[in-house]
């Protein structure tokens, strides 16, 4: 939702990827037209997330490379900011959002860890994560699922800096990541193989599983 309307990616007419807007009924639904930059197939615009009184998104550009874009709900308040290396749409079935996290934009969808203030100079990479998922804030911290240098989806922390990400432990395929009662609870693989419930409080030594459930 951004001032009474709600913005979404969809096909056109052409069969070409692009940025619509509505305000819930027919006569208010229309696709934002003429955004330069865009590639010719579409602008594949993907994770949308209001911040500071806007609408930040990745999307492709002229040169069929994702970026950072923003918009304000019409074709001339819509551009592209930063280029964002080797970040791409997700998968179907792949969960994945951009989180708005200590007055920066947390974006995952691909190899890479960057983050954003809304602003080209203030868009960069943070650190190299292979896929990161599953973004879940808890308390001063960013918890999510990624994968390490062994090759295994563990679960990891940032605090936005360099120093303060890094990887909490190497349960394999942590996944659905909730905040409860001043924990957070997660799904995960155990050294035998299983799925279990597991609980966290952002630290090794705070992390340990609830119940393993055979099968």
């Amino acid at each position: 939702m951004f001032k009474g309307e709600v913005l979404f990616g969809g096909q056109d007419a052409s069969g070409y990827d692009r940025l619509w807007v509505t305000d819930g009924t027919a006569a208010g639904t229309h696709e934002l037209t003429g955004i330069s930059g865009t590639f010719p197939s579409g602008l594949y615009p993907f994770d949308m997330t209001v911040f500071k009184g806007e609408v930040l998104f990745g999307g492709l550009d002229a040169t069929g490379n994702f970026g950072l874009w923003v918009t304000y709900g019409t074709a001339a308040g819509t551009h592209e900011l930063a280029p964002l290396g080797s970040i791409a749409p997700p998968s179907p079935d792949t969960q994945s959002q951009w989180t708005v996290f200590k007055g920066e934009v947390v974006i995952d969808g691909g190899p890479d860890l960057w983050v954003t203030d809304g602003t080209a100079a203030g868009t960069h990479e943070l650190t190299y994560i292979r896929d990161p998922s599953d973004m879940t804030v808890f308390k001063d911290k960013l918890l999510f699922s990624g994968m390490d240098a062994s090759g295994n989806i563990g679960l990891f922390v940032t605090n936005l800096t360099v120093s303060g990400t890094h990887e909490v432990t190497n349960v394999v395929q942590p996944f659905d990541l909730t905040v409860f009662k001043g924990e957070v609870l997660f799904g995960g693989r155990d050294a035998t193989g299983n799925v279990g419930l597991w609980v966290t409080e952002g630290t090794a030594a705070g992390t340990h599983e609830l119940t393993g459930i055979s099968g």
